[in-house]
């Protein structure tokens, strides 16, 4: 850590350091509290193009919309810095503080507005890979996943929430007849929910860029409305209806929405993917994690008849 006061103080000479602490043990990225003040958040440095992308855009976000921490520069006016073969950032410190914002309302309004200035952003800066899956290759990979589950030695608890996962995308895909085939691309966060939205002085700010991209709107919009409401079905409906509320032009149907979600977690293999890569209890909360967005999915879908 010595190593590192040092670099920053050479590298941010504006930046008085007395106090360094690391913080957030389970992340992917190392992350530091500088005085109560400035967070550091070191990123390794095979992903140059998406780190770059993630730092500029929260840049532009607070820039243009002031709701997400400023990124200091550092002394040749740059985002990143170097350090031990590692990029490294340092933002302001946005603390969370019991707030009267009615948070459904304010991250719809807010989270709109950031999509409608994410519109305007480059789309080539940003990582971008076009999904589809037939109902048919769906099909196929569930049942293929059936079989590698049974050849795997996988603790016992973890292999039936597995069992369950999967017979529940197969029930979903047969019931919806999904196919994933999203239908509006452009910049998103990428990572919307709960412990990436911070409440201050009755407005929010949205943090951890790291996933930005271009991707799959509804997706974002649908997710981000489920879990920012803690999967209660009316908070739901009302985020969709704010959201669309602030639209002048295209209004994005409840239906569309999650049925483009649930496609979505109908063809994901994820969480299996991790078998054997992270400890069980972890894995076991992503598996049970998926069947309750499964489940509302068509709760929601249900409700809507």
């Amino acid at each position: 850590m010595e190593k590192l006061i040092e670099n920053i103080k050479q590298n941010y000479k504006e930046l008085k350091v007395t106090t360094m602490k690391k913080i957030k043990e389970k992340t992917i990225n190392d992350i530091y509290l500088i005085d109560n003040k400035y967070v550091v958040k070191i990123y390794n440095i095979d992903e140059e193009k998406q780190i770059l992308a993630s730092i500029k855009t929260q840049k532009r976000v607070h820039d243009m919309l002031g709701i997400a921490p400023n990124i200091i520069l550092n002394n040749e006016k740059q985002i990143v810095s170097k350090y031990d073969n590692q990029l490294y950032c340092i933002q302001d410190f946005v603390k969370s503080e019991e707030s009267r914002i009615d948070i459904i309302e304010e991250v719809a309004r807010e989270l709109f507005k950031m999509h409608k200035e994410f519109k305007q952003f480059n789309q080539d800066e940003y990582k971008f890979e076009k999904k589809s899956k037939s109902f048919d290759d769906i099909k196929k990979e569930i049942l293929y996943n059936f079989k590698i589950l049974d050849e795997e030695n996988v603790e016992k608890e973890v292999k039936n929430s597995l069992k369950i996962l999967l017979s529940t995308r197969l029930k979903y895909l047969e019931k919806y007849h999904c196919e994933y085939k999203p239908q509006i691309y452009q910049v998103i966060h990428g990572d919307i929910r709960l412990s990436n939205i911070i409440p201050q002085n009755n407005k929010v700010y949205f943090i951890d860029f790291d996933f930005v991209s271009k991707g799959d709107l509804l997706f974002e919009i649908g997710c981000a409305a489920m879990l920012i409401s803690n999967y209660d079905l009316h908070n739901v409906k009302r985020f969709l209806q704010v959201y669309n509320s602030f639209s002048d032009l295209e209004k994005y149907d409840n239906n569309l929405i999650f049925t483009n979600l649930l496609s979505y977690y109908v063809q994901s293999s994820f969480p299996i993917r991790l078998l054997g890569k992270i400890e069980n209890k972890a894995l076991k909360e992503m598996i049970d994690g998926r069947i309750n967005c499964l489940e509302f999915c068509n709760n929601f879908l249900e409700s809507e008849r």
